[in-house]
């Protein structure tokens, strides 16, 4: 029995971007979880190439309207600015 699987860009696509955040999730586990500079440092450097990865697929999804991206106003980004600022000083 043979199988056709054609998915179309977009799936591709989706299906990419799911794999980065999962992969982006595990590499921020394990660098927190890691006890070895050298390890950290690797994975790290790991951990920038995904993110940089899932941000070009986000940007061509976003580029052919496949995820809409909201643009945060000056209003929204004080006011994450202002609570995370409270949540520091709290901590502080």
């Amino acid at each position: 029995m043979s199988y056709s699987l054609d998915f179309s860009e977009k799936e591709l696509l989706s299906d990419l971007l799911m794999s980065e955040e999962q992969i982006t999730h595990s590499y921020t586990s394990s660098i927190m979880e890691s006890t070895c500079p050298d390890l950290r440092n690797a994975l790290s450097i790991c951990l920038t190439n995904t993110q940089n990865c899932q941000f070009e697929i986000l940007d061509l999804m976003n580029q052919r309207g496949w995820y809409k991206i909201k643009e945060a106003d000056s209003v929204d980004i004080e006011n994450i600015r202002n609570k995370f600022s409270i949540l520091y000083n709290e901590l502080s």
